[in-house]
């Protein structure tokens, strides 16, 4: 039993190639995920934990693959698998877990735009840093206006279709990339790069393996960011192709990139110069080497990069929230779409609940704590229900079929995902600026989620209509 809404449906233009571009942009938060992370651990520390992190990324992509290519109808990515798998146990459960992954692209939204906004204060409006507006329950500075105005102009440009946001990421992808691999080759050249000044707090006075396993829940959100290319599998050209390798170049490109770029850039900068500016620290590596101009031209890039991180978040989670309205586990509104084909309830849905966030949280490292619980609940069932649909999905065609030794590797995936959530939501305080309120924003999150279900559920019953899943007629692939 299916539903109709308004709206054309999906196009089939996309290539692999286009959502890489759509994702790269989301590279730009190595600087305050890797710089965040240093501060607790420690140069060396940061990099050995997001170099794991982006390799468990790349592993699960591989389980998403096989997935997205058994449902090449229907959009949503992570959040869908998770739905797909426990929704026969426990609709409710699914719901939560689907509604969990919005969590993490939808509040991505918040995070890049402060990001956007603190860059933007600090470079151009430094004047401006103690300006701020009360508003009796909360103090609204520059940098929360000026990510407001980003955030809309986002929305807004979602609301004109895919695209335009895949076509304005490919300009801004080629220019994130030319700044990261000048961050990773261009310091080697600097006179005074130097690894002195690199620690290795993994287990010292003041950390441990909680310590850890909270950083890594941290950087999890962030770094698990390549299995964005999964959320648009029906709008590939080829489906199953074109999935799959989205999927695995992003993996790569990620783990180049979290591997390489804080080492290399600490040595030319230092390790405090890391830790004291997390977000602009790739851009003072650029003014330092080649004067003002440069860092200022670097900056204007990573604003961009910002912003295009901010429509692909907009694109991913709007997509994921309409896959769930048209699965019926939320409410029905989400599914509507625009004449442009553009996910217009869940679009407008995402900025209201980001405007919120943006005026009474605020921190980046507090965003990313609030948004990843859910996420983490939804990439960690979906691991999980890889398994699951093994059995309860074992007559569904998989044109992508991983080998038996997949197996186990599926398993190791959910234990280490189920286990940095656990660690990472019961103490929340071992992450700088997480003080426990961040958790029980994302629990009336999820809480939300499970109310949208039980209206869906009570008040809106489903509309019969005849609804041919489109036939899929690409060859599998064994790996």
């Amino acid at each position: 039993m299916t539903e109709t809404f308004l709206g054309p449906p999906a196009a089939k233009g996309l290539r692999a190639r286009d959502t890489v571009a759509m994702c790269t942009p989301t590279l730009s938060a190595v600087f305050v995920v890797a710089g965040s992370t240093a501060g607790a651990l420690g140069i060396w520390g940061a990099a050995l934990v997001c170099t794991v992190l982006a390799v468990v990324s790349m592993l699960q992509n591989y389980l998403f693959a096989e997935m997205a290519a058994m449902f090449p109808g229907k959009s949503g990515g992570v959040a869908l698998f998770a739905a797909e798998a426990w929704k026969k146990f426990s609709p409710l459960l699914a719901s939560i877990a689907s509604f969990g992954y919005w969590c993490g692209w939808g509040l991505a939204l918040s995070l890049a735009s402060v990001q956007i906004g603190h860059i933007v204060t600090v470079q151009w409006f430094p004047a401006a840093a103690d300006f701020s507006i009360n508003l009796g329950i909360a103090s609204v500075g520059l940098p929360q206006i000026l990510a407001a105005a980003v955030l809309a102009a986002a929305i807004g440009a979602n609301l004109l279709g895919l695209k335009v946001t895949v076509s304005l990421n490919k300009v801004v992808a080629a220019a994130v990339v030319a700044v990261l691999a000048g961050l990773v080759l261009l310091p080697m050249f600097a006179a005074d790069w130097s690894a002195a000044s690199f620690s290795f707090k993994l287990f010292g006075e003041g950390s441990g393996v909680a310590s850890i396993l909270v950083w890594m829940y941290v950087g999890a959100w962030s770094i698990y960011a390549s299995e964005l290319c999964a959320t648009f599998a029906p709008e590939y050209r080829r489906p199953v192709r074109d999935t799959k390798r989205a999927l695995k170049t992003m993996a790569m490109i990620f783990i180049m990139v979290y591997a390489l770029v804080p080492i290399t850039t600490a040595g030319a900068v230092g390790e405090q110069g890391v830790v004291t500016d997390p977000v602009n620290f790739g851009v003072n590596f650029y003014a330092d080497m080649f004067g003002p101009a440069a860092g200022g031209t670097v900056a204007v890039i990573l604003v961009l990069a910002h912003a295009a991180a901010l429509l692909s978040a907009a694109a991913d989670a709007s997509h994921a929230l309409k896959g769930l309205a048209e699965e019926r586990l939320t409410i029905r509104q989400l599914a509507r779409t625009n004449r442009r084909g553009a996910p217009s309830g869940a679009l407008v849905f995402t900025l209201v609940v980001n405007l919120v966030l943006l005026f009474f949280v605020g921190s980046p490292v507090a965003i990313v704590i609030a948004a990843n619980l859910g996420y983490m609940i939804s990439v960690t069932l979906a691991c999980a229900g890889f398994l699951v649909m093994r059995r309860t999905h074992a007559d569904v065609p998989r044109p992508l079929k991983l080998g038996r030794h997949w197996i186990p590797v599926a398993v190791a995936l959910t234990v280490f995902n189920g286990t940095i959530l656990v660690v990472g939501a019961l103490n929340p305080g071992l992450a700088a600026g997480g003080q426990g309120t961040e958790i029980v924003i994302a629990l009336i999150l999820l809480l939300l989620g499970g109310i949208f279900y039980w209206i869906r559920r009570r008040f809106q019953p489903a509309v019969t209509t005849h609804h041919k899943e489109p036939a899929l007629t690409e060859a599998g692939n064994n790996d």
